[in-house]
C-alpha cells in the first residue's frame, strides 16, 4: 500500500469514527440521556464501529448507532426491536407477577408493559445468547429537568442467564 493510500484509508477511518461518535451522541441527547451518558454512547459507537465496512477508500460505514451489537462474555447486547417484545414479555410477566423486584402492578396488561418497557424509556436493549433473548434493560433520565443529567436503568431477564448477564448491565448500558 502506498503512503497516499494509507493516508486516505486513515482519513476514511477517522471520519467514520467522528461520524459514529456524533451520531451516537446526538441520538442519545435526543433520547433524553444526560450529557455524560450521551458522551459514553458516542464513545461506545466508536468502539463498536465495524471497520471492515470501511473497505473502499472514502466509503464511510452506515450508522454505527443503528447496527451495533456489543459482545460481553458470550452475550450479544443490542438495541431492542419490536420483534424482541414477545421474548421480553415471556420473562417480564412472571417477574412482575412475583412482585419481588419491580414496582409494576402484578396484573399489568401486555400492552401497558410494552409501553412501559419499550416505548417510554429513552432506549431499550436486549442481551442475546445462542440466538435467544435472555435479558433486557432500559435507559431513561432519572428525573425531568435538572434531574435529567442522571441516567436511570431497569434490568430483568430469564433465570439461568440473566443473573450472570446482569453484572454486565452497567457496562452494556454504555457500550450499546
Amino acid at each position: 500500500m502506498t503512503r497516499e493510500r494509507e493516508r486516505l484509508l486513515a482519513e476514511a477511518v477517522r471520519q467514520a469514527c467522528i461520524d459514529a461518535w456524533r451520531e451516537g451522541y446526538e441520538s442519545a441527547c435526543m433520547s433524553g440521556l444526560c450529557a455524560e451518558g450521551a458522551l459514553e454512547v458516542g464513545l461506545s459507537a466508536v468502539q463498536n464501529l465495524d471497520l471492515t465496512n470501511v473497505t473502499a477508500l472514502g466509503r464511510i460505514p452506515q450508522s454505527a448507532a443503528q447496527s451495533q451489537a456489543a459482545t460481553f462474555d458470550g452475550f450479544d447486547v443490542r438495541r431492542a426491536t419490536s420483534g424482541d417484545w414477545p421474548a421480553i414479555w415471556s420473562f417480564f410477566r412472571p417477574i412482575v407477577e412475583a412482585g419481588e423486584s419491580h414496582p409494576y402492578p402484578s396484573d399489568i396488561s401486555e400492552d401497558a408493559a410494552r409501553a412501559a418497557w419499550m416505548d417510554t424509556p429513552s432506549a431499550t436493549y436486549v442481551a442475546v445468547r445462542d440466538g435467544r433473548v435472555v435479558g433486557s434493560y432500559y435507559l431513561k433520565p432519572n428525573q425531568p429537568g435538572r434531574g435529567a443529567h442522571v441516567c436511570n436503568a431497569g434490568y430483568m431477564g430469564r433465570s439461568g442467564g440473566a443473573r450472570r448477564w446482569r453484572r454486565y448491565g452497567a457496562v452494556c448500558a454504555f457500550t450499546s
